[in-house]
């Protein structure tokens, strides 16, 4: 995919997509939105230029392919994009079975039109860093301090909040013992989301001269 700016316009050009236009706009409103990630912003202008009035229909698959990201990962940021009511999002099913996702920008993009100033809804926002909460905390199993730990949980941006759930597996598995763990409140006011995990738990040769060594 190769990406070119022109004045104030982006343009994409992909061999995959076939589409009879000319670049995106991205409004100032979204691209100077401090509670949208960059992908956000590019997921949302993305979404709207395949929208044909009818919703944007394009695989997680797709997206993966175009952003050179997981199907995960598109998956999740679609969904953050709802929560935060940028997007509204139809699934057609048969039989129980999903068989295609419409995808519709709440507010369509329409190039060097009047600007509407896009807000997103807070309470939105502030029940999916509750829900991220529950899980991360049931996660760390070290019940101590929860409520400065939720306040200081709902402070974060909601994609921070995500990466500590992300992480927190892997130090909770580098230290299983529950008492050498950073209590919870630590963990958060030190940003250990960010941190490197060791694995404490490998072990090396265990005589010798190469005692405790890893190779």
């Amino acid at each position: 995919m190769a990406v070119t700016i022109i004045n104030r316009y982006v343009v994409y050009k992909s061999n995959n997509m076939n589409r009879n236009f000319k670049g995106v706009w991205i409004p100032k409103s979204i691209w100077t939105n401090k509670k949208l990630t960059i992908m956000e912003k590019l997921f949302l202008i993305e979404i709207d230029s395949l929208d044909n009035d009818d919703g944007c229909f394009a695989s997680n698959s797709y997206f993966a392919s175009f952003f050179s990201i997981s199907s995960s990962r598109c998956s999740q940021i679609i969904k953050t994009l709802e929560i935060k009511g940028m997007v509204e999002v139809e699934l057609e099913k048969k039989q129980k079975q999903t068989v295609r996702r419409f995808v519709r920008v709440v507010n369509r993009i329409t190039p060097l039109a009047n600007e509407v100033e896009i807000t997103i809804n807070p309470n939105k926002d502030l029940e999916e860093k509750d829900r991220l909460f529950t899980f991360w905390w049931g996660l760390y199993n070290k019940k101590v301090g929860r409520g400065a730990c939720k306040s200081k949980f709902l402070k974060l941006e909601l994609d921070v909040c995500q990466k500590c759930l992300d992480v927190v597996s892997s130090y909770i598995i580098s230290t299983p013992d529950v008492k050498y763990r950073k209590n919870p409140i630590t963990w958060l006011n030190q940003g250990c989301w960010d941190d490197e995990v060791v694995d404490t738990n490998k072990r090396g040769f265990t005589g010798g001269k190469y005692e405790n060594m890893i190779f």
